[in-house]
């Protein structure tokens, strides 16, 4: 096959075509490398730039061109600015509040900012509407981001990736977990509100960064956690119905920005929920959480590899902490060949490279991936 460039290569494997070799992505929100162990792998490979972070909540770095190039890497990821509306400064040595509100604390010792509040817990209905919601109104989200995007992408040699979470994840963020899933059995009128405005202000704040970058991206991604090590986090059944017709508005939506491809991001046990997502026009799955109960990648290959693209799956939980070298060699062919046969993979680590994980076995997993 006559060599392709990244993002014809990345185009070919969401349509579950066959590639002249392994796309592989690397870098962005649901596929990066904590700060720590990026600092390790750049000292290793020689590289002196400045460490820089991605996401701060998720302490991932900002992976550097040099080492992208260096792998070999398909895809460029961008986000969108911090909002001039919002003061982002931290609070505190260990804490700040995000645009929604929310205030996210890191423990001493901890190697990520968790939700240490839900400004939401005791609201009432008619409190909704009076939340004090990020500002629809500014516009400052998408400055200068068609310009990122052009640079990135060099005028579409590399596929462009963006994301943002979903309207459940948000919504239970807000509220607080445990009385959210309380509310989706007891107060369906509250939770149906609660979702609706989330979908509303997430149209709003995200339409024209999504617009500035039409001509470039390629992949949407939004982030919806529905899974758990063993099950679903939530029934099918009460998916279908809170969460689904929202997931298909926010779909719609994205399509009416831009061109861009959907991929549904979900950690843990989601089998239960991959019909749904066909039937909504989901086309890549990731991060595959091969880990969890009902995922492993001969039967999702086998019985959905017509309908999904699948991105990701090298485990980042169970493997790349512990594995020698030539574990890592076996897992990164292994998956490689399982998923890809036929097209319809993208290699990357099954959600962000953990801290503690050996650098060493980092480098070969991508030298190991390029070559194939």
């Amino acid at each position: 096959m006559e060599a392709l460039s990244p993002r014809e290569r990345v185009l070919l494997a969401i349509d579950r075509k066959e590639t002249d070799r392994l796309p592989i992505d690397f870098g962005g929100r649901v596929s990066g490398i904590s700060l720590s162990v990026y600092a390790e792998v750049k000292k290793i490979l020689g590289v002196n730039t400045t460490l820089q972070t991605f996401s701060n909540r998720l302490q991932t770095a900002l992976v550097d061109e040099e080492i992208l190039r260096l792998f070999r890497v398909d895809t460029r990821h961008i986000r969108p600015a911090p909002a001039e509306s919002w003061d982002s400064r931290l609070q505190g040595s260990n804490s700040y509040r995000n645009e929604w509100g929310m205030k996210l604390e890191r423990l001493d010792g901890g190697y990520y900012y968790d939700f240490a509040d839900a400004p939401l817990a005791g609201a009432k209905i008619e409190d909704i509407d009076a939340y004090k919601w990020p500002d629809s109104h500014d516009l400052s989200r998408a400055k200068g981001k068609r310009e990122e995007a052009r640079a990135l992408t060099q005028d579409g040699k590399y596929a462009l990736f963006t994301g943002f979470k979903g309207v459940f994840e948000r919504a239970w963020a807000l509220r607080g977990m445990e009385q959210f899933f309380m509310d989706m059995i007891a107060d369906r009128e509250f939770v149906e509100a609660l979702l609706d405005k989330v979908l509303e202000v997430q149209k709003a704040i995200y339409g024209p960064y999504l617009e500035a970058l039409a001509p470039y991206l390629d992949v949407v991604t939004y982030t919806e956690d529905l899974g758990t090590q063993t099950s679903p986090l939530i029934s099918p059944k009460i998916y279908r119905e809170l969460i689904k017709p929202r997931h298909a508005e926010l779909i719609k939506f994205v399509h009416e920005k831009c061109q861009a491809r959907i991929a549904f991001h979900s950690c843990g046990s989601v089998l239960e929920f991959l019909s749904d997502f066909k039937d909504l026009g989901v086309e890549i799955i990731n991060p595959v959480q091969v880990s969890a109960e009902g995922m492993e990648p001969q039967a999702l290959k086998e019985n959905y590899g017509e309908h999904f693209c699948f991105w990701g799956a090298l485990d980042t939980q169970k493997l790349l902490p512990v594995a020698t070298l030539p574990e890592v060699d076996e897992a990164v062919k292994r998956t490689a060949s399982i998923l890809g046969e036929r097209g319809g993979y993208i290699f990357a680590p099954a959600h962000n490279i953990q801290p503690l994980t050996p650098p060493e076995n980092v480098i070969r997993m991508f030298e190991v991936a390029r070559d194939l």
